[in-house]
């Protein structure tokens, strides 16, 4: 069974380019740190750090080893495994914006990064951290936004 290959045409190309450029404008505004190829990113909210990548830990230690023979063929990326303080979620990579956004705001997201949703309507979707919080965290974001607009202006006078 052969797998499916995109092949995007040329808007579909300029599409996704912005789409990454985007992410990585958010990822450097919000200290996201991302993987060497781009299909990791590590977060901390609140104290509590998050793995967001389109692949587990375990599937990428298990490309260390040569599938045939078993025989190491480079270091594993994560010796230690899974950390016991570090939440883990499966998704893609241009998923990262909504993903943080939906965290910071305080929802309870699942394992592959969608709002925790329950039968009783006062839990639905209940954040898991004070108003207080998100408006500290709403004036954090706005503040980075204010400084990155001046900076912005500056660069466009200049020109």
């Amino acid at each position: 069974m052969g797998r499916f290959k995109w092949k995007p045409n040329k808007s579909q190309k300029e599409e996704y380019a912005k789409k990454m450029n985007e992410i990585d404008e958010f990822c450097q505004a919000h200290n996201i740190k991302a993987s060497l190829s781009n299909d990791s990113y590590y977060f901390t909210i609140n104290e509590q750090m998050y793995r967001v990548s389109n692949h587990s830990i375990e599937q990428s230690n298990a490309g260390a080893y040569n599938r045939l023979t078993g025989e190491k063929v480079r270091e594993l990326y994560h010796e230690e495994g899974r950390r016991d303080d570090t939440i883990y979620i499966h998704a893609s990579k241009t998923r990262i914006i909504d993903i943080y956004n939906d965290l910071a705001a305080g929802y309870k997201l699942d394992s592959r990064g969608r709002r925790v949703l329950t039968n009783d309507k006062s839990e639905r979707a209940k954040p898991i951290i004070t108003r207080e919080q998100m408006k500290n965290n709403a004036n954090k974001i706005a503040q980075n936004e204010h400084i990155k607009s001046k900076g912005n202006s500056k660069g466009q006078e200049e020109r």
